[in-house]
């Protein structure tokens, strides 16, 4: 689970400066003022029909962010929102794919 002072809050204006093409979400960037990165996902019910669906591609990009929170570069915050329902991709595959990309915009450090 992400820490509280890495998580979005809810009523933030989100007005994204760039996005983040990846095969499994559109991850949508904005500059803030904070030495900590923030971050939020959204999966919605064109995505995946059942909420138990969504919950999976919800913890599984929520994990990977977790994992990799050392690597990314802080003061951004981003929308992570979920392209289409990934059933045939593992957790790795789809955690890979996202660093992937966002390795290359230069949000993540070496």
């Amino acid at each position: 689970m992400l820490p509280k002072h890495n998580r979005l809050p809810l009523r933030t204006r989100f007005v994204p400066e760039f996005q983040v093409q990846t095969p499994i979400a559109v991850v949508k960037v904005k500059k803030n003022n904070s030495e900590e990165s923030r971050f939020a996902f959204v999966i919605s019910k064109r995505v995946a029909k059942s909420a138990v669906a969504r919950n999976s591609i919800k913890r599984a990009l929520r994990q990977c962010v977790h994992e990799n929170l050392k690597l990314i570069k802080p003061g951004y915050d981003m929308l992570f929102v979920a392209k289409r329902e990934q059933k045939d991709l593992l957790r790795g595959q789809m955690c890979a794919q996202v660093c992937q990309e966002l390795q290359r915009k230069s949000l993540l450090s070496n």
